[in-house]
């Protein structure tokens, strides 16, 4: 039951940049049946999903419509994180990403990635910890974060209450083209026993790539 609306989604996300018709070509799934699923008349049966599902990763239909969506936005990366399309994509992207992986928390980087992290703690059932620049006041405190940008040192804090110990945690900012911000990230989430599965950004530096 859990897997019919995941193939379900995939298809009605795909469904704003390709035609039923293109789908049925890229799916190999009648266009009759695409309608119903898209339209939430029928979920599929759990063999008709993976073959869905498969068939996307074995495309990369996500993560290629993801990379045309950025080309050609007008707006800059900081716009595509208002729109709720683009949201549903790049929480699809993370699903890719982690590979059946068990993760628990992800953890948006600055204030402009909380809409990118929240999109994917709604998709793959997991908290959302974002860091902020004026935390509220929470029983078990935060987690400082100091890290440098250019000349100047920044601060931010984690609140300690949504980061489990032994748990693991995905990183996640609209743009990431500073290691050293994702280092300090690193030895935060270490210094409370948490892991760092890794970190996705819609636009990230080669250099940071790298090193990562």
């Amino acid at each position: 039951m859990i897997r019919g609306p995941r193939s379900s989604g995939s298809s009605i996300v795909l469904r704003g940049y390709y035609s039923l018709r293109d789908l049925q070509g890229l799916l190999g799934v009648p266009y009759q049946a695409l309608w119903k699923y898209v339209n939430l008349l029928s979920v599929p049966e759990e063999r008709m999903c993976e073959r869905i599902l498969a068939r996307i990763s074995e495309l990369n239909l996500v993560e290629r419509v993801v990379r045309e969506e950025i080309n050609r936005n007008e707006g800059g990366v900081w716009s595509l994180t208002r729109k709720s399309g683009f949201l549903l994509l790049f929480a699809m992207a993370a699903r890719s990403f982690l590979k059946g992986a068990r993760v628990g928390t992800v953890v948006p980087m600055s204030e402009l990635g909380i809409t990118l992290g929240t999109a994917i703690a709604v998709e793959l059932h997991i908290d959302v910890c974002p860091v902020l620049t004026h935390p509220p006041t929470e029983g078990r405190g935060h987690v400082i974060i100091s890290y440098r940008v250019g000349d100047e040192v920044r601060l931010a804090a984690l609140p300690r209450s949504c980061l489990k110990e032994k748990g693991r945690a995905l990183l996640v900012d609209p743009v990431v083209e500073d290691y050293e911000r994702v280092e300090a990230f690193y030895f935060a989430l270490r210094h409370v026993r948490v892991s760092l599965y890794g970190v996705m950004a819609i636009k990230m530096s080669e250099g940071v790539r790298k090193r990562l």
